[in-house]
């Protein structure tokens, strides 16, 4: 016997979790990239800080995958309002 499927609240609930994940995730490893590759390279020494460098191309990588994790929520959000409405499980 299969379990019931979730109600469209909790559907709703969920979809709206993971959103606030990405854009969270995707705020911070931003802010870290830029934060890592700015002070790496406007670094007041004559050599190059590569350790920096190196952790902010891996949270510009990380914040481009982000990205795509976005982009996938936002489309089961809009298959989800496609097939049960665009106020479904929306708690009022």
């Amino acid at each position: 016997m299969s379990e019931p499927e979730p109600s469209l609240t909790q559907q709703r609930l969920a979809l709206q979790r993971k959103r606030t994940l990405a854009i969270a995730l995707l705020v911070v490893f931003t802010v870290s990239a830029v934060w890592w590759l700015s002070s790496g390279l406007l670094d007041d020494s004559a050599d190059l800080d590569v350790m920096r460098l190196i952790v902010g191309v891996v949270n510009a990588g990380l914040a481009v995958a982000q990205l795509f994790v976005l982009r996938r929520v936002l489309r089961e959000v809009r298959a989800f309002e496609e097939r049960h409405g665009k106020d479904a499980g929306v708690q009022k």
